[in-house]
């Protein structure tokens, strides 16, 4: 087969054949090499995404005296890290817990205030920022007795020293590459029934990727 296809590129009218064949399987070489470098550099490089929780501080609020449904309000501000591709963070999971209890005891024994998902997409285009206020109405997975002590009636002003963990996957656009990605926001403050005006100070608690 070989041999037939040398004298089938010898022949003058069949050139033009061969060289195409030779331009394509070039290209497609060189793209499979780019795509291999990119998967490399992401493998080495994966820091996409920059979150910063302003204010440093969580509001929660209790819906309604009778009812265990909870009202969380934070802002979050998003920066794509990539200058050239668009990412899109998404199935983003928000577990807060007491701060001294999450940094001195291992995951498999913290105990989590509040967990639950983030309806908002954070999609960035390129080297660009975002900020989101997020409004989550939340009646499950909560840690009831230690939100009645912090908000004992609708009221009073409490707040408690808490982080924040960020759980989601990242896609990258470019490739179409999905990883997960975990970020640790602390230190931060849960406001008890404290005004949404407290969320406008000029602190900032960056969150640290452990990934």
């Amino acid at each position: 087969m070989a041999a037939g296809a040398g004298v089938l590129c010898k022949a003058s009218r069949f050139r033009w054949l061969c060289l195409v064949r030779s331009v394509v399987a070039t290209a497609v070489a060189v793209f499979a090499g780019v795509l291999v470098v990119w998967a490399v550099f992401l493998l080495f490089n994966p820091l996409k995404l920059q979150l910063r929780i302003p204010s440093s501080s969580v509001a929660v609020r209790r819906v309604s005296e009778s009812g265990d449904l909870y009202r969380f309000t934070f802002f979050l501000q998003a920066t794509n890290l990539r200058n050239r591709t668009s990412i899109y963070y998404h199935n983003v999971t928000i577990r807060l817990a007491d701060s001294q209890e999450y940094l001195s005891l291992p995951p498999e024994n913290r105990t989590f205030i509040a967990t639950f998902n983030l309806k908002a997409k954070i999609f960035l285009s390129q080297g660009k920022e975002a900020e989101y206020i997020l409004t989550e109405r939340v009646g499950m997975k909560l840690n009831l007795s230690y939100l009645r002590k912090l908000l004992p009636n609708q009221t009073g002003h409490n707040s408690i020293d808490v982080a924040m963990e960020v759980d989601g996957f990242i896609t990258d656009y470019g490739p179409g590459v999905a990883h997960r990605a975990t970020y640790i926001c602390i230190p931060l403050k849960l406001m008890g029934n404290s005004p949404l005006s407290s969320l406008f100070d000029e602190s900032n608690a960056y969150c640290a990727p452990t990934y």
